[in-house]
Formats: structure tokens, C-alpha cells, sequence
């Protein structure tokens, strides 16, 4: 009796670990618009900090990797994920940091970017879905272009985990999942 209540229990544990949200909502300021009715959205840049290589583990000559992978994912990843999520919509991106978005339809800014290294490699390899995850917490700014007022915040931590165990084994893929997660959050607030 005892063993078939522990695996009910362990069974239950392990259903609510794979049904947990894919972000926290921490702070939102509820729209004031239909923001699904924009046609047209004006994305900005993901500022993760061109300087803080090191604190990813990206020192010396590796630093510039880590330039290059913030801008792999502002250029191609990023696009390429909320384009897959709102077929239908317009979207501008940004080619730049110093770049601001378009000032057509709703402008989509983000602040307060920081993406918190929580687990390893090694840990997704030996411990897979109990080694917890790396989380991309941030503020996402919904922006009436045309009268220039704030239409929505949203301050959230994002999960790096996805659908494939295999894309966490890597510090790159847990990055590239959170930002994923980011289009996806985009994508149900704008649909």
C-alpha cells in the first residue's frame, strides 16, 4: 500500500514539473488597448550587455562570442521565432543596438534584460529536468506608435527550458530557449 501511494505521489510530482508555465508573470500593468489589433509591430533590440562576456564564461579571446551570439539571436533567432508564432503580422526589427524601432504600429521595447545563468551542462545532463533552469528575466514595453503612449508593461522571468531536453545541454541552446520563450510570450500578448 505504502509503494503504490509513493508512486502516485513521485507520478503527480512529475506531471506538475512538466506543467509548469514557461514564464512568471511579476508585475503587469493590465493594456489599455487591444494590443492584438496591430498589424504592425516595431521590435527593439535585446540588450544583454556586450560586456558582461564573462559572466557567461566567455573571457579572453572568447569574449567576441558572446557578441556574436547576442547577435545571432537579435538578428535571425529572434525574428525567425516571432515571425513562426504571428504569421499574419507585420514585423520590424531593429539591425542594431543604437538602432531605435520604427514608429509604426506597436512598438515592442525591452528593458531591464538579464539573463541568469542557474544550472550547467553537467547538471542537465546527470539530473535533466530536476537541474531547475536558467531564467531570462526582463520588461516588455507595448508602445502605441502613432500617440506614443504606454499602452501595456509586463516585467516576467522566462524559463530556458523547452520542449527538447537536448537544446539544454548547451549554455547557447538554454539561452537560445529562453529568448524562444520570449516569442512566444510576445506573440499571446499580440495575437
Amino acid at each position: 500500500m505504502k509503494t503504490k501511494a509513493a508512486i502516485l505521489i513521485l507520478g503527480l510530482a512529475l506531471l506538475l514539473v512538466g506543467c509548469t508555465s514557461y514564464y512568471t508573470l511579476i508585475n503587469e500593468t493590465p493594456p489599455s488597448a487591444n494590443l492584438g489589433s496591430f498589424s504592425t509591430l516595431s521590435i527593439g533590440w535585446l540588450d544583454f550587455g556586450e560586456g558582461r562576456a564573462k559572466d557567461y564564461g566567455f573571457e579572453g579571446n572568447e569574449a567576441g562570442k558572446w557578441v556574436e551570439l547576442i547577435n545571432e539571436i537579435n538578428l535571425k533567432a529572434f525574428p525567425k521565432y516571432v515571425k513562426e508564432f504571428l504569421p499574419g503580422k507585420t514585423l520590424l526589427h531593429v539591425q542594431s543596438k543604437a538602432e531605435p524601432p520604427k514608429k509604426e504600429g506597436l512598438i515592442i521595447e525591452f528593458s531591464e534584460v538579464n539573463y541568469k545563468q542557474q544550472t550547467s551542462t553537467g547538471a542537465q545532463i546527470m539530473f535533466g529536468a530536476w537541474a531547475g533552469s536558467d531564467m531570462l528575466d526582463l520588461t516588455v514595453h507595448f508602445i502605441d506608435a502613432k500617440s506614443g503612449q504606454e499602452l501595456a508593461v509586463s516585467k516576467i522571468s522566462l524559463s530556458a527550458k523547452a520542449g527538447t531536453g537536448y537544446s539544454q545541454y548547451s549554455f547557447e541552446g538554454r539561452f537560445n530557449n529562453a529568448v524562444y520563450n520570449l516569442a512566444k510570450f510576445v506573440a499571446e500578448k499580440t495575437s
